[in-house]
């Protein structure tokens, strides 16, 4: 036995807010046709809290670590970040410079 709509909208405003979707789960109903499922042949069990809480402390840890050494890379980053600032305000580029570069130069030319 299908159901189907006898009331027709003028709109779809109309037909949004007549909507079954809204007027929630009263339309449930379990009768002699109802096919209820058997009953699982293994349960659940319950679950193993320590193991469980040992596990998500150990992860924890190991996010602890893994920050501490990104901080400690940063560190290392921002030191030779700042030796490479004061190099360039000294005038050393850093850039070895080859003696016979003029001549090369000039061959080019």
């Amino acid at each position: 036995m299908d159901f189907k709509e006898k009331k027709t909208f003028k709109n779809k405003y109309e037909e949004w807010k007549f909507g079954d979707w809204k007027k929630g789960s009263g339309k449930t109903f379990v009768t002699l046709e109802t096919i209820i499922p058997p009953v699982p042949a293994k349960l659940l069990t319950k679950p193993d809290e320590p193991t469980f809480l040992k596990k998500m402390t150990d992860v924890e840890d190991k996010i602890k670590e893994i920050n501490a050494s990104l901080q400690l890379k940063e560190d290392e980053f921002k030191e030779i970040l700042d030796l490479k600032r004061l190099q360039l305000k000294a005038g050393d580029t850093g850039v070895v410079v080859s003696k016979d570069l003029g001549s090369k130069f000039a061959k080019m030319k």
